[in-house]
């Protein structure tokens, strides 16, 4: 009789918890950086406004927005690790 078949774990994660975690890792890899080519997209749309009081509010728009997403997830983030922390401290 051949030996079973072996499938190794990719991921390295045995619960839901630690998959979340890891999937929530690498989103930030990826968001942070879009973050910052936002930023220098704003940046740029500011530079050539050229005085232009509709490309100044777009370039500002851009940078507001960009801000409040970044404020959300990171905020969200420590929700989560609170609450997280909370429900493991009873255990």
């Amino acid at each position: 009789m051949a030996d079973p078949i072996k499938i190794t774990n990719p991921i390295g994660v045995e619960n839901l918890e630690d998959l979340l975690a890891v999937i929530s890792d690498r989103l930030l890899e990826i968001i942070i950086p879009i973050a910052v080519l936002m930023y220098v997209w704003a940046g740029v749309n500011l530079l050539i406004a050229a005085g232009d009081p509709g490309k100044i509010k777009k370039a500002k728009d851009i940078m507001k927005w960009t801000t409040l997403g970044l404020l959300i997830i990171f905020i969200g983030g420590g929700f989560v690790d609170l609450i997280r922390s909370i429900l493991n401290a009873g255990q």
